[in-house]
């Protein structure tokens, strides 16, 4: 049944990240498919995003080898599954290289459940760490989210190089999808060339700039003061029309992807 386990990610934070994988989900969600989130950020944004019980179990229990089934650690809400992340959540030294050595443990969780979905959305930490690796690991497509600025485009190289390091050991399989423009303003001039730029770059690392851009919107940050998701909060948005196109671009890729 799996068609994609995508893993979002950037090496920065404030970009957009958990409102994308966020939007995405949902969005697969709506059009019926069956989606299950994975929230990796220690910021719990995500699992907040989508009012989790941040009082229950955590992917942190899984990984850090509690004796527990993942059926007792996936949430049910609404019309989605997820995996959270809890504030509580501390991660020692010692528990950090006990972690490092299991880099295959999130593809191991997943063996036994993945096929009870259509997509797997994996929301990543702004910093390349062993959960980074554990998502990358153990998923098969990456959506690299940036803004138009020089910072973005240092950041997508060094995705890039993580990427091919987890291809050539670890998952033959992986593949970067495309970069995904976010907060974008087509009213400035800077922003159209950044917006060139970020073509170049994704010709370079052997990708694509989705045709998508993600306008800036106010609207964002107020549906996640009331916790309510961008398609409940303000449907006919121009940020929720960008977050349904986008949806669908990336629907044809994963489709491309299993039909080559």
């Amino acid at each position: 049944m799996i068609k994609s386990i995508t893993v979002i990610i950037n090496q920065k934070g404030g970009v957009g990240k958990t409102t994308t994988a966020c939007a995405l989900g949902i969005g697969l969600s709506r059009i019926g498919y069956k989606v299950l989130f994975i929230d990796l950020d220690a910021q719990c944004n995500l699992s907040y995003n989508l009012n989790a019980n941040l009082d229950s179990f955590s992917i942190f229990d899984l990984l850090n080898n509690k004796p527990l089934k993942v059926e007792k650690v996936i949430q049910h809400i609404n019309n989605i599954d997820l995996i959270p992340n809890i504030p509580k959540m501390s991660v020692s030294n010692n528990n950090l290289v006990k972690l490092a050595r299991k880099k295959y443990k999130l593809k191991n969780i997943l063996k036994d459940i993945k096929d009870n979905y259509d997509y797997i959305i994996i929301d990543t930490p702004p910093s390349f760490n062993i959960f980074t690796i554990n998502a990358l690991v153990a998923a098969d497509s990456v959506i690299i989210v940036a803004l138009s600025d020089i910072f973005s485009i240092r950041g997508i190289y060094q995705v890039n190089d993580i990427v091919n390091g987890i291809q050539q050991r670890n998952n033959k399989t992986l593949k970067i999808l495309g970069i995904l423009l976010t907060k974008y303003n087509v009213h400035t001039i800077l922003n159209r060339e950044m917006t060139k730029l970020l073509y170049k770059t994704a010709k370079n690392i052997n990708t694509k700039l989705y045709n998508t851009k993600i306008r800036e919107s106010i609207h964002i940050k107020e549906s996640q003061l009331f916790k309510q998701n961008i398609y409940n909060y303000m449907p006919n948005s121009n940020v929720t029309t960008d977050y349904k196109n986008f949806t669908k671009e990336y629907i044809k890729d994963i489709n491309k992807k299993i039909i080559n």
